[in-house]
Parts: C-alpha cells; sequence; structure tokens
C-alpha cells in the first residue's frame, strides 16, 4: 500500500465522479459555487451544493440536496441512459 498523490489516479478519481465532497471554508470554492437550489436547478444554474458547518452534522444536508439534484438534472440530460 502507498499513501501519497498520484496525479494519474486523481484524474481518474475525478473522470469518474458522479459527485465529489470538497470543503472549503472560506475564499476559492466556496465563492464561485452555484448552490442548487431550487431556482438554480430549475435554471440549470447550480455548480454545487454548498452546507455549512463542515463538520459531521453539517455533512448529512448534502446527502438530501445530492438526491433532488440527480433526480432533478437526471431525467433532462439523459444521464446514464435515464429517461
Amino acid at each position: 500500500m502507498k499513501i501519497g498523490y498520484e496525479e494519474r489516479i486523481a484524474h481518474l478519481l475525478h473522470g469518474g465522479a458522479d459527485a465529489m465532497l470538497v470543503p472549503s471554508g472560506s475564499g476559492g470554492l466556496s465563492e464561485t459555487v452555484i448552490d442548487a437550489n431550487d431556482a438554480a436547478l430549475h435554471a440549470r444554474a447550480a455548480t454545487g451544493i454548498q452546507f455549512s458547518p463542515i463538520d459531521a452534522d453539517g455533512l448529512r444536508q448534502p446527502s438530501g440536496a445530492l438526491s433532488r439534484c440527480f433526480a432533478t438534472i437526471m431525467p433532462l440530460t439523459n444521464c446514464g441512459g435515464r429517461q
């Protein structure tokens, strides 16, 4: 077992992921993500799911939001062969 970062593996993980959790406290991602609320999903403008606090309790909220996002977007884009 090797512990460390490998660029090739990172690209495979990012490319194959349906969703990825990337905590960002302030600046960076938190300022550029358009939250997947109902309005942003309807406008097809959502780019991610914002949540806080960044702890175990805070991680429960994005799972429900992710389910709503997939239920809204997947049928529209025919992702994964769904109609």
